[in-house]
Order: C-alpha cells, then structure tokens, then sequence
C-alpha cells in the first residue's frame, strides 16, 4: 500500500511467500474450534481442524490483499497467481495431517502427491473466467507469463537464463502455440524424517513427463513408468512392460541431470545407507552421474 501510495500508477511486483500451510501445524484458536464444529466429508482425509485453520488464515490473508488492491483502484489492473511450491504432507510423527488423494504420496517425494498442485491466474477482464487448463506446467513458467501479460521487455541476458517459457497461449486458449515439452524433476534428498513415519520411497530420485508418461528414476537403480492419463494414483508400474520407452526416457533424463544439477553425488556408493533403518544417515559420498 505505501509504494503504490508513493509511487502512483507505477507497475510493481508483490511476491508473498507464506510461512503456512506448513509445519509445525498450528493455527488460531478460533479456527480450530470452527472446524471441530464443521462436518466433514469423511472419505477424502480432510478432517484435521488445525490444517483446515492454518488453510482459513491463508485465505483471509489474500482476502485482505484483494481487499487492498480494490481499495487503491488498481484491482482491475493485477493480475494475481496463487501455487504451491509443493503437495501437502499427509503424516507428520504419526499424526494424520491431510490427504492428497486421489494422488499418491505426499510432499519430499516425486509421486504425484508431491509435485502436482494448483495454479490459480486471475487476468481481468479475461473472456475466460472459470476455464480450466490441464496441461502441466511449472513454477519457472511464471516469469515469463508475467513480463509477457504486462507487455515488458526483458534484456535477452536474463531471458536467456530462464527454463520457463510463458503460458500467455494456454491462458488465451491458443494451445497449438504451446509446444509440447518435456519436464524434469529432481529430488535430492534423503528423509530420515519422514522415514521414522513409514513413508515409502525416500530414496532420491528424478524424474521426467513426456506426454502422458512419467519415469521416476530412484538414485539406487529403481525405475518406475506410469501412465498418467489412465492411472493418476501412480499404482501400475509399466517399466517391465515398455522397456524401450523407459530406456529412452532415462537417457533424456540423463543429459539433463548431466547438463543441469551441479552438485553430483552417487548415493550407491555409500556403505553405510540403509533405506529401512531409523535414520538413513550418514549423506551419501561420492561422484554421481558419471559419463
């Protein structure tokens, strides 16, 4: 409210990262106790008052936002995207958190249930209010849809550092001018964490989605292929039975992983690494993704 205050009618750019929803869970006494009034629906594992309050707090706060931009006259000149940087996680030291279902898995892994979010553009005046667009996209693709919905020119010495592309196409519903691509996912890291709670899969891994196939590659030699038109819960494992897909898919994963992740370490060859163990320490040691 102050920079548009003291700087009228200049564009600007608000990045609002909230602490919630994440743990430690906790919310506002009175949101707890409206929830724990609140039916539920039972079969979807959204029965958690103090996750629902910490969602409530999150929601009145863009609430007050909206409020404010209205406030100063320039609602009908923002645009707004609300995402997530992560799935929710399901479990925390035993206690049922939330669900992600129909998707499998939970934040920390590569399952759809960890990587899969909503994001929400609100464009006004846009003629395509309420429209749904389900092809995936990613957090690196909001800049460039920024600068290009704002029509700013960016110097071609950053341009040229961004992996994103704009999604100005899928927004204007001019699919044919969004290139289908690939999109690469890497997790790094052990979580003994989570691994006290029973959480399968901590094993790092990446991954890459082609089309409707995705392949997780775990660091230990594992791969899994899922078809995620036909099976968004990721319970069918087709890498036995297209092999030459998974084949294909992993060397493309490969250059990537070669091209982009500076930090390479082979998680196989630490002795000590026991997925099952109650700690999954020590890191693991030396070079990774070796030609």
């Amino acid at each position: 409210r102050n920079h548009v205050d003291e700087n009228p009618g200049k564009p600007f750019l608000l990045y609002l990262s909230h602490f919630g929803v994440h743990g430690p869970f906790e919310a506002k006494p009175e949101d707890v106790a409206w929830f724990e009034k609140k039916k539920t629906r039972g079969w979807n594992g959204h029965d958690n008052p103090t996750y629902a309050g910490m969602i409530r707090a999150v929601d009145d706060s863009v609430g007050t936002i909206r409020a404010a931009l209205k406030k100063l006259g320039i609602a009908d000149n923002t645009i707004i995207v609300f995402t997530s940087d992560n799935g929710a996680q399901v479990q925390k030291k035993g206690v049922h958190v939330t669900s992600n279902a129909p998707l499998r898995g939970q934040k920390a892994q590569t399952f759809e249930g960890g990587i899969r979010v909503p994001m929400v553009v609100h464009i006004p005046g846009s003629k395509r209010k309420g429209t749904w667009v389900h092809t995936p996209v990613t957090l690196e693709d909001v800049a460039p849809t920024l600068t290009a919905l704002a029509q700013q020119e960016v110097p071609e010495k950053i341009t040229k550092q961004w992996s994103g592309r704009s999604l100005v196409p899928l927004l204007q519903n001019r699919p044919a001018d969004f290139a289908e691509r690939a999109i690469f996912i890497h997790e790094p890291y052990y979580r003994p964490d989570q691994l006290t709670e029973g959480s399968p899969m901590l094993t790092p891994s990446s991954v890459i989605i082609e089309g409707d196939y995705k392949l997780i590659a775990y660091h230990d030699g594992v791969m899994r292929l899922f078809d995620l038109s036909k099976d968004i819960g990721e319970t069918t494992d087709l890498s036995g039975a297209m092999p030459e897909r998974v084949s294909g898919m992993k060397k493309r994963l490969a250059k990537w992983r070669f091209e982009n992740i500076p930090a390479r370490y082979d998680t196989s060859a630490n002795p000590k690494y026991a997925p099952q163990a109650e700690q999954a320490l020590p890191p693991p040691q030396g070079p990774l993704f070796v030609r």
